[in-house]
């Protein structure tokens, strides 16, 4: 199985669709805008980093991996849902 690549969701401003499938199989279309926030640094004294989506822990398995130890930014990437879907008032969604 390949790893996503999440480069596209740390770019300021990217754009993002999605479709929800219902259970009665219609489909909802979304459509979110990306911004970044930098929140800080990450300290890593193992080298050993261990993350994951806590929303959809049992369906995608965490992301692992081996770093150098020292600081590193930490960005998160929120998505906001479009305001046309809101009736102009941003909505966030996710971080």
């Amino acid at each position: 199985m390949s790893q996503p690549d999440y480069n596209q969701a740390f770019r300021d401003g990217a754009i993002a669709d999605y479709t929800i499938q219902n259970d009665d199989g219609s489909e909802i279309a979304e459509r979110y805008t990306l911004h970044l926030h930098t929140i800080g640094d990450l300290v890593v004294t193992s080298g050993h980093i261990l993350a994951c989506d806590p929303m959809f822990l049992f369906e995608t398995p965490p992301f692992a991996d081996t770093v150098p130890p020292g600081r590193y930014p930490l960005i998160l990437s929120v998505a906001a849902l479009h305001p046309a879907a809101t009736n102009g008032a941003p909505a966030p969604c996710c971080a």
